[in-house]
């Protein structure tokens, strides 16, 4: 057996502590691990976005108890749900109040007025009279048909308009005798010889008249309730028809007659207290909501596109309003449109060339 030396035994211990302690000074050299970075903070919420401020727009309106009323409200609620418009209607005691607070800036619409009434305040006659033209009036869209017509009992032997000769006709003393004196002459009828003129204030009264007997016949509507409540009392009614010649008449005799009225057939389905086999041809003055000139063309724009894109929703909303077509809008009428109604109307494909010819035709006029 070798004997080891105290020297090989110092040697080897050394050898051992060496390399334990390598890793341990590796250890203490290495620097400390760098602290985890803190968790970013949550962001802010994004603030609510404002409401987007409302533009008021006052509307001069009808009366409450007037079926224009209803429509207007209805349209009114479309567009105030669905735009940044805020329409607020201002009740008037007629048509020519509406139209006056309109034309004096008192009002930034006004609805909706028959296109008859409009002619009568561009040229300043009947109601208007004496006042100046109402040139900066503006059409925006037309949203109902208004037919009037002479209507008697069905039961009788009044069978045309030119039979009224001879017979008791209502004179209306707080209504507009204008339409249906032109009516008659174009049917050849004097109205100094050929006439019985009865004094009443409205077609209401005259149809009150008919029915105990002191009148032939009344002029209104035949969606009228008063036309309704005549008919259950004497049986159906009839109404006369306005044949097209009458209507080449009026143009050429009756300008401001024939230029606030357009042709419209009368389906009897709609009217079952109508006696008729068919359909009856007959002047219409449909209802106009209306502008001014000078009234922003954005809001213009915005409240027509509104009605437009819900005219499903506005057909159903009141009664009066179920007639409110494409059809309908696209009827041209000697009534210039405002440029924000143009635009409008032309983005939805109703604009046609018929209604271009009239604007340019009624602008030449003013």
């Amino acid at each position: 057996m070798k004997k080891v030396t105290t020297a090989k035994v110092v040697m080897f211990t050394l050898m051992v502590l060496l390399l334990v302690s390598i890793p341990l000074l590796g250890a203490c050299a290495a620097p400390a691990p760098a602290p985890a970075p803190a968790p970013a903070p949550a962001p802010a919420p994004a603030p609510a976005p404002a409401p987007e401020e409302k533009i008021l727009v006052l509307l001069a309106g009808p009366p409450i108890q007037w079926g224009g009323y209803a429509v207007q409200a209805a349209i009114n609620d479309v567009v105030n749900r669905t735009t940044n418009l805020d329409v607020t209607v201002r009740s008037y005691e007629g048509v020519a109040a509406m139209l006056q607070a309109l034309v004096t800036k008192e009002t930034d619409m006004a609805g909706s007025p028959r296109i008859a009434s409009l002619a009568m305040a561009f040229g300043a006659f009947g109601p208007f009279e004496g006042e100046t033209p109402a040139h900066n009036l503006r059409g925006m869209f037309l949203n109902r048909p208004m037919v009037e017509a002479f209507m008697v009992p069905a039961k009788g032997d009044i069978k045309t308009i030119a039979d009224l000769k001879g017979k008791r006709v209502p004179h209306y003393t707080a209504d507009i005798n204008l339409w249906h004196e032109a009516v008659l002459e174009a049917n050849g009828v004097d109205l100094d010889k050929d006439i019985i003129w009865v004094n009443v204030p409205e077609p209401a009264q005259a149809a009150e008249e008919v029915r105990m007997g002191r009148l032939d016949t009344v002029w209104g509507s035949p969606e009228g309730g008063y036309v309704i409540e005549l008919s259950e009392a004497v049986g159906p009614l009839r109404v006369l028809e306005v044949p097209m010649e009458n209507y080449e008449w009026l143009k050429q005799n009756r300008a401001e007659v024939a230029q606030a009225q357009v042709p419209r057939y009368l389906l009897a389905d709609r009217y079952p207290w109508i006696e008729m086999e068919d359909r009856v041809l007959l002047l219409d003055s449909p209802t106009m909501t209306t502008t001014r000139e000078d009234v922003s063309a954005d809001i213009i724009y915005t409240y027509v596109k509104a009605v437009l894109a819900n005219m499903e929703e506005l057909r159903g909303a009141a009664d009066p309003l179920s007639n409110f077509t494409p059809e309908l809008v696209k009827t041209a009428v000697f009534v210039p449109y405002h440029e924000g109604a143009v635009r409008a109307l032309k983005e939805f494909g109703y604009w046609t060339n018929e209604m271009e010819q009239m604007q340019e035709e009624s602008l030449k006029q003013l």
